[in-house]
């Protein structure tokens, strides 16, 4: 495997020839992953990607002691992390897991103290040093008028807050969070994400996180440490990931296609035919989208000239503020359906107020105007 390497100091997090997987009793164990030399640095957002039951929570239970290493070992600074009792592990090191909790009747700032729980005495009664930092991170994850609200009561995205407002009320050196983002809308997943970027920006911490969301996790993160289907972790930029190749053979499927322009996968279902497009903007590019979507490949047009023959029908994108998307579409179809008549191919030039329209006069091969109006 790859190893990363940072040009930070001072690492919060270490592994050495870490081997991650289970115990299955009578000597038995199932390594999962091996040989991890990885390195987490403070002021660092890092997130681990991969496919499903690639081993992303089993290394992040690990990292943060949860789950025995089957060998290697992970150090925090420069110490073993079973050389911590539990309280000074907690200090150091804080953890958010996907595991639905039960929170019975528990306020969101009871829920958020329980974060002090490494600094109080036996009795648990919380200072004032203990109250200013749950007062902060409420405040840091926007729950400051939240405080009396049972948890029970919240949505799944603020319950999450709560969550992580508790990790973040221990003044951990490293905060590790399994699937933070499960269960939430996009509005939620990208706040979240947003307010552990934050994070590490305004603190020294580092924040070690898996996730599903590959164009986020692009975005945002620091560092990837990135799992592909055999075991193999290979660290780095986001970017350089992207352009090594590396995030596509990760996620690769004979079905999906890595697309280097837009960070995102794509069908590679057999194309209907080419469609010539015209145009510029927003509006273009989600042009672009709904044909490739429903089958067609879509050849990037200098001009508007009759489209060729191979092709199913060349589209311009132009800007209408009559329309509700600010945007409207001539659809003109291929010499071949015209009957080779240049007249006739001007003649079947439609005007389309919206991308159904357009769609449909291509698939359907309407002879008359999507909208009821030829283009002039």
């Amino acid at each position: 495997m790859s190893v990363g390497t940072s040009y930070r100091l001072d690492p919060a997090v270490v592994t050495e020839e870490l081997t991650v997987g289970y115990r299955l009793g009578h000597g038995r164990r199932r390594a999962v992953l091996e040989g991890l030399n990885l390195e987490l640095h403070p002021r660092e957002l890092v997130c681990v990607l991969g496919p499903n039951g690639c081993g992303k929570s089993s290394l992040l239970r690990t990292v943060a002691g949860l789950l025995p290493a089957l060998g290697g070992r992970v150090l925090l600074g420069s110490t073993p992390i079973d050389a911590f009792d539990r309280n000074e592990l907690a200090r150091r090191l804080a953890v958010v897991l996907t595991d639905r909790i039960d929170p019975g009747f528990l306020t969101v700032l009871e829920l958020v103290s329980l974060g002090r729980f490494p600094y109080t005495a036996w009795n648990g009664r919380l200072e004032e040093p203990d109250r200013r930092a749950v007062a902060e991170a409420l405040a840091a994850l926007g729950l400051s008028e939240f405080g009396e609200r049972r948890i029970a009561e919240l949505s799944d995205g603020e319950q999450q807050k709560a969550m992580i407002a508790r990790a973040v009320a221990q003044r951990p050196r490293v905060l590790v969070l399994d699937e933070p983002t499960a269960y939430l809308d996009l509005p939620s997943r990208v706040e979240i994400l947003q307010l552990l970027r934050e994070r590490v920006t305004e603190t020294a911490e580092a924040v070690l996180l898996s996730t599903h969301e590959l164009e986020l996790a692009l975005r945002l993160a620091d560092r990837l440490w990135l799992i592909d289907e055999h075991g193999g972790v290979e660290c780095g930029l986001p970017e350089e990931l992207v352009l090594n190749g590396a995030i596509g053979r990760a996620f690769a499927r004979d079905e999906l296609q890595f697309d280097l322009e837009t960070a995102s996968f794509r069908p590679t279902r057999p194309a209907r035919g080419t469609v010539a497009l015209v145009g510029d903007g927003i509006a273009t590019l989600w042009t672009a989208r709904a044909l490739e979507r429903v089958g067609f490949a879509v050849r990037v047009a200098s001009s508007l000239g009759p489209p060729h023959t191979a092709e199913a029908a060349l589209v311009e994108v132009y800007d209408d503020p009559t329309t509700p998307s600010g945007a409207a579409w001539r659809v003109r179809r291929t010499p071949a359906e015209a009957g080779a008549d240049t007249r006739r191919v001007a003649a079947d030039t439609h005007r389309c107020a919206t991308l159904d329209q357009v769609l449909r006069t291509i698939e359907t091969g309407r002879t008359g105007p999507a909208d009821g109006s030829h283009a002039v």
